[in-house]
């Protein structure tokens, strides 16, 4: 062959390649976005990618179901309090003998007492 054709074979190789790679790749993220969807954290889901078997997206989510029940997901449900986020605040404690006084107030106001 001169050098003006290029090699087919070679370009189609290439270019199988380069296809089966995408396919590995989008295969990958549909497992992870399944585990993510589980519940599973993004470290979580990294480290269990491998646990995912199956050639069809219904295979995948049986075997994410598997795996869920053999190492549930332990994503946290709640966010972490602040740090300058402290305790509430209780209100301040009355002495018994102001309030006594508050109650025996009203009810000379409402004319129920002397």
């Amino acid at each position: 062959m001169s050098e003006e054709n290029p090699n087919y074979k070679q370009l189609y190789e290439q270019l199988q390649a380069d296809i089966d790679a995408k396919k590995a790749e989008v295969t990958e993220n549909k497992k992870r976005q399944l585990l993510l969807d589980a519940g599973y954290s993004e470290e979580q889901a990294s480290k269990y990618l491998s646990k995912v078997e199956g050639e069809t997206e219904q295979e995948y989510k049986l075997s994410v179901d598997r795996l869920k029940q053999d190492i549930p997901p332990t994503k946290r449900k709640y966010a972490e309090p602040g740090t300058m986020n402290g305790r509430r605040l209780r209100p301040k404690t009355k002495d018994r003998s102001e309030v006594g006084r508050e109650a025996v107030r009203r009810l000379k106001a409402k004319g129920k007492i002397r």
